[in-house]
């Protein structure tokens, strides 16, 4: 993701003035993580309707939740105490679906709703305010580019909207297929987007992901966008991740639902065996480092941590519950568990 690039930066100044070794940044250094660790579990009120989604600050201080009654909250990471309610509930409001960090200002984030909404929120000041209005719109997803110049948001109606992010101002729109338009893109989503995700080494290119069963690769450049359609992953969640060559995917299926794909030519390279007893059925996913990655959802209601290499499962945290959202930071050495339940659950890869 885009905020890799931050997050190594700050990890790396972090490492240079606590005179540590490059294992203890975002590198892929080491000998790689052996087991997981469950740190603490943070309750909340069951009127928050569950955790939609969560994301670290790249400073790694901070992990602001998104809950099912449109609340946004910035915890500490390390204790799960609140620290600042950036967004009050409302009676009968609607998740917050996304949660991404400004890649160039740490303190800044935008959150998606499914109210087709995106609020703007400082995690050290003030509430947050509404910046985007999408109606008719549920959104699901949004993502910065790797400069943070333009967002992109998708959703329920299956367009791509991009906006500068400057000024917040709509600049295009891809809109999805629909059989009685006049004129049809016939490469755009045909349903529901549930992810979208910048690639975090160039500026133009998405990659979206729904369920019409089909990843979509983007160029902002083109009047088209999409350049490439891969046949496979049906997602539902935040279930797709980017790193150098290699998209990784969580479809909610029964089996063969974690899978790694070339970005260059869209084969699927392999599939991750995550439990074929109970069902897959994984909503989100997240490459880490030394080889592994993390993914969840409603079959186990749990996360698992795999190593990509030998498909060991190198440790597991039980939700008791849907998984329906998870975030990593420093490489997977600390990462957060949210969903369908009363808890949070902070986590580590050691």
């Amino acid at each position: 993701m885009t905020r890799r690039k931050l997050e190594a930066a700050l990890e790396a100044g972090r490492a240079i003035d606590c005179n540590e070794d490059d294992d203890a940044g975002s590198g892929d250094h080491g000998i790689g993580f052996e087991e997981v660790a469950e740190v603490c579990r943070v309750s909340y009120d069951e009127k928050r309707t569950g955790v939609y989604s969560l994301q670290y600050s790249p400073d790694a201080k901070q992990l602001v939740v998104g809950y099912g009654d449109g609340a946004i909250h910035a915890l500490n990471s390390q204790t799960g105490v609140l620290e600042h309610e950036l967004k009050s509930p409302l009676h009968g409001g609607l998740p917050i679906k996304c949660i991404r960090f400004h890649p160039t200002s740490p303190q800044v984030c935008f959150a998606a709703s499914t109210a087709g909404k995106v609020h703007a929120c400082n995690t050290r000041a003030g509430p947050a305010t509404d910046i985007c209005s999408e109606a008719g719109n549920e959104t699901y997803s949004l993502d910065f580019s790797s400069k943070g110049s333009v967002f992109a948001t998708a959703g329920r109606d299956s367009d791509i909207r991009i906006y500068e992010t400057e000024s917040n101002k709509l600049v295009r729109v891809y809109e999805g297929f629909r059989i009685n338009r006049a004129e049809q893109n016939e490469m755009a989503h045909a349903k529901r987007v549930f992810s979208l995700k910048f690639h975090p080494e160039h500026e133009n290119v998405i990659v979206t992901g729904g369920w019409d069963d089909h990843l979509k690769i983007w160029d902002l450049r083109t009047s088209v966008g999409v350049q490439r359609t891969v046949y496979g992953p049906h997602i539902c969640g935040d279930g797709i991740d980017i790193k150098g060559p290699y998209i990784l995917t969580a479809s909610w299926v029964e089996e063969e639902a974690l899978q790694v794909w070339d970005f260059s030519d869209g084969r699927m390279l392999y599939s991750i065996p995550f439990d074929k007893k109970s069902g897959e059925f994984l909503y989100a996913a997240q490459f880490c480092d030394h080889g592994t990655a993390l993914a969840g959802g409603s079959g186990t209601g749990s996360v698992k941590a795999f190593n990509l290499r030998t498909y060991q499962v190198l440790g597991e945290v039980e939700l008791g519950s849907p998984v329906q959202c998870l975030d990593s930071i420093r490489g997977g050495r600390q990462f957060a568990v949210g969903g369908a339940g009363q808890e949070i659950i902070l986590a580590q890869m050691l």
